[in-house]
């Protein structure tokens, strides 16, 4: 799976999607936890959502799969900010959006 190295990188990905609506969390803002929706593109069945600091630094990471289409995330143990969430597949960065942690 591709790895996110910089805050550039991040950026072009949350450009090239930012109309795509294969990846969604709900509420965002979020205070104590979010439901991020996401759609694997055709013929895939597995990826990693991957959610990551404004820094590029990694923060967590989950496996994800086609039996589902939605993750539970706690942000109990994250501090509040905003936070870049992916959808990575082999194929590379499906898409990326933000998020906001509030407590």
């Amino acid at each position: 799976f591709e790895k996110i190295n910089n805050l550039n990188n991040i950026d072009k990905s949350i450009n090239k999607s930012l109309n795509n609506k294969s990846l969604n969390s709900f509420p965002n803002p979020t205070s104590g936890a979010t439901t991020i929706n996401y759609t694997l593109p055709q013929g895939t069945k597995e990826g990693e959502i991957v959610i990551y600091d404004l820094q590029g630094k990694e923060i967590k990471k989950f496996r994800v799969d086609n039996n589902f289409n939605n993750l539970q995330l706690s942000t109990n143990d994250i501090i509040a900010g905003t936070y870049l969430y992916s959808l990575q597949t082999q194929n590379g960065i499906v898409v990326t959006k933000r998020m906001v942690v509030i407590k």
